[in-house]
């Protein structure tokens, strides 16, 4: 863990910047239902993702002004907001072409989402896994960005430096995807999880089953056992003969 002495060190500016009260997301949604043009959309959906304060996007999402800008020349706009939603920074860096040109304050707020949706399906998160999906290069860069997020309430955890771990107690909800086949397809696997599990549990409880009946008989038996033995070493000690005594007389 770091100490406090490193922490009080760090650069706080960008932990000030995201928690800058720069509007809530109702007051993006309001300015989007008042718009008039897509040019004012697009300038909203910006201001909304560069905002600190603003984490969840499903209510502009679904705003029937944002859905129209996919038919205009901003609907790169609107699969940035998309992006910031339920997407990831390994989404953006594997294809950047979809989306306008980010900003430095948008790249980090990515990250951080990132990490909570990383932090919502799994309780410990190894740094190697952290740095690829994250794209840093340095075990500090990581650490400070963790710490950063935890300070904006993202995620809330332990840094482990010794496994080279997150150890994640809670973790910001995000949106969720329209796309619901993605969701149906891990409860499939889920499901087909809790049933092959369950199944496992079955096929122990009978080998148990079958142990202790085996047991019980053997039980028995050796019980069936000593008894007989015992028997028959009261009959043997009851059958002994007297012993005979002669009698020699002197004439």
């Amino acid at each position: 863990m770091q100490s406090a002495q490193s922490l009080e060190k760090m650069d706080t500016r960008s932990v000030q910047n995201i928690l800058q009260n720069s509007g809530p997301l109702e007051a993006h949604v309001n300015r989007a239902r008042e718009a008039t043009t897509a040019r004012e959309i697009k300038d909203i959906i910006e201001n909304a993702v560069e905002s600190p304060q603003v984490l969840v996007f499903g209510e502009l999402l679904d705003l029937p002004s944002v859905k129209q800008l996919r038919e205009t020349e901003y609907a790169d706009h609107f699969r940035l907001l998309e992006l910031f939603a339920y997407g990831t920074f390994r989404d953006y860096q594997r294809d950047q072409n979809p989306y306008p040109q980010l900003s430095e304050a948008m790249i980090k707020k990515l990250r951080y989402l990132t990490v909570a949706s990383l932090a919502s399906r799994s309780r410990s998160l190894r740094y190697s896994e952290l740095l690829t999906e994250l794209g840093l290069s340095t075990r500090r860069e990581l650490e400070d960005l963790i710490i950063e997020a935890m300070y904006a309430r993202i995620v809330t955890g332990k840094l482990d430096q010794r496994s080279a771990s997150l150890e994640v107690d809670r973790a910001l909800a995000r949106d969720v995807s329209e796309d619901l086949s993605a969701v149906s397809r891990v409860l499939e696997n889920w499901s087909a999880s809790c049933e092959a599990t369950l199944e496992a549990i079955e096929k122990e409880c009978e080998r148990s089953s079958r142990l202790k009946n085996q047991y019980q008989e053997r039980l028995n038996a050796l019980e069936t056992r000593v008894l007989s033995l015992r028997a028959a070493n009261n009959d043997e000690s009851e059958e002994q003969p007297a012993s005979k005594h002669k009698v020699r007389v002197k004439m």
